[in-house]
């Protein structure tokens, strides 16, 4: 695969290599969580993040995001960060980031080293991020969620034996319409419209939002009990069915 010509390889470091600045926006969330972490000049992250090339000093990013896609850890040297506070990168994302800022020199360095070990810590990383917090970046078009979970444990050098109609059925859930919380994406009328406007929730929150009952059966129950009894929908599942005769 061809690199792109933004980017420049030496010595195994990845270096910006067009004009004005390449901008990798980290979610303030990683730092929370410590997915993120500074090593003095050098940050250690989960490579799931958004960029942008050749953005001017005090210029408009909106237009030029893309996604930065490395399911694994990786350690890069930016050079200065910058938090801003409800930062509207595209229509569908607005939270807290920290700017990394590269410019075209010898020593910032988006990538520090390409040789990254293989690490089934990086998996569980991942699955914190996107299934335990439900932090999905919505810049990630909807059908391609399923791929981070195959490539996340590929890389650290594992298989989870599982097709991948599993993982689409996870993130099925995980992913909720933005006009109504109670139904999943795939089922409400945004997904025709932009593949990239679903909200995501955590796991933990998906039981109160099937049944009365299967929010019974999550982890906290005084949660459960209010999403029982504010849960409007007399559908049950299948599980319940067999419980309750």
């Amino acid at each position: 695969m061809a690199l792109p010509s933004f980017i420049r390889v030496k010595d195994d470091s990845v270096y910006y290599n067009g004009e004005n600045e390449f901008l990798l926006f980290v979610p303030e969330s990683y730092f929370d969580r410590r997915i993120a972490v500074i090593e003095g000049v050098y940050v250690e992250m989960l490579g799931i993040a958004n960029y942008a090339v050749n953005v001017k000093p005090g210029g408009s990013v909106n237009k030029n995001v893309r996604t930065f896609y490395f399911p694994a850890r990786f350690t890069t040297r930016p050079g200065r960060i910058e938090k801003v506070k409800d930062f509207q990168l595209t229509p569908n994302c607005k939270e807290d980031f920290r700017i990394f800022h590269y410019t075209n020199n010898k020593e910032d360095q988006i990538i520090v080293s390409t040789k990254v070990p293989q690490d089934i810590l990086d998996v569980e990383d991942f699955f914190r991020v996107f299934v335990a917090a439900g932090h999905i970046l919505t810049t990630i078009p909807y059908d391609e969620l399923y791929k981070y979970f195959l490539d996340s444990i590929e890389i650290s050098g594992n298989s989870y034996n599982l097709p991948a109609s599993q993982f689409g059925l996870l993130v099925s859930e995980l992913c909720r319409d933005p006009h109504d919380i109670n139904k999943p994406f795939r089922l409400g009328t945004a997904i025709d419209k932009d593949m990239c406007s679903y909200k995501p929730i955590s796991v933990k929150d998906v039981p109160k939002l099937v049944s009365p009952f299967t929010s019974l059966t999550s982890e906290n129950f005084d949660k459960a009990v209010v999403g029982a009894i504010m849960n409007k929908n007399e559908e049950s599942t299948p599980l319940e069915r067999v419980l309750m005769g």
